[in-house]
């Protein structure tokens, strides 16, 4: 899923290259009827319980728009990988350690990482910069540079995010929403 031998394209490729099997389109149907009836309920009175409802009413089409829907109609797209954390954990550390060269600054003043480093596969470089239309739209170049290592497995992107709870003011924030959900968050 994602991660293969690439070719000269890369691992993440272009939208729609994948061919969906008819049960994954069942799947996403059901799940996107799912994500409409819940969305339209509507939970007028103010009887005990209401608003914890309306709460996972909120949360459950979130998760469906932000996580399942978007990995089932791209299956093939890449694995989001954010390292993250407060400040000084050595989040830097890890991803230094993990690309086996310095791309990420560490250091003793906080918050040192005060924009998010993306770390990449050379070959799906390309594919980050070109911009597939779903993949961190406007956020190359203005906010962050993606940088190629070839320690890096094809089709995952490593980032090392600034803190999430930064309150220093200009840190490009995960929790703005302008960033794609990730696969998965490494804490």
């Amino acid at each position: 899923m994602g991660v293969s031998d690439g070719g000269a394209q890369g691992a993440i490729g272009a939208a729609g290259d994948f061919s969906v099997p008819p049960s994954l389109s069942l799947l996403t149907g059901a799940l996107g009827g799912l994500r409409d009836a819940v969305d339209a309920l509507r939970l007028p009175l103010d009887v005990p319980g209401a608003d914890s409802a309306r709460r996972v009413q909120v949360e459950v089409v979130q998760v469906l728009d932000d996580y399942l829907l978007p990995r089932l109609e791209w299956p093939d797209g890449p694995l989001l990988v954010v390292v993250g954390g407060s400040t000084g954990v050595g989040k830097s550390t890890l991803v230094n350690s993990l690309v086996g060269s310095v791309v990420s600054s560490a250091g003793v003043v906080r918050p040192t990482t005060r924009d998010p480093v993306l770390v990449c596969h050379p070959r799906d470089y390309g594919s980050i910069i070109a911009g597939s239309g779903r993949l961190l739209p406007g956020l190359v170049g203005p906010v962050i540079a993606p940088v190629a290592s070839p320690e890096i497995p094809l089709g995952v992107l490593l980032v090392d995010a600034p803190d999430i709870n930064s309150v220093v003011e200009g840190i490009a924030c995960w929790a703005s929403g302008s960033w794609p959900p990730p696969t998965c968050w490494c804490w």
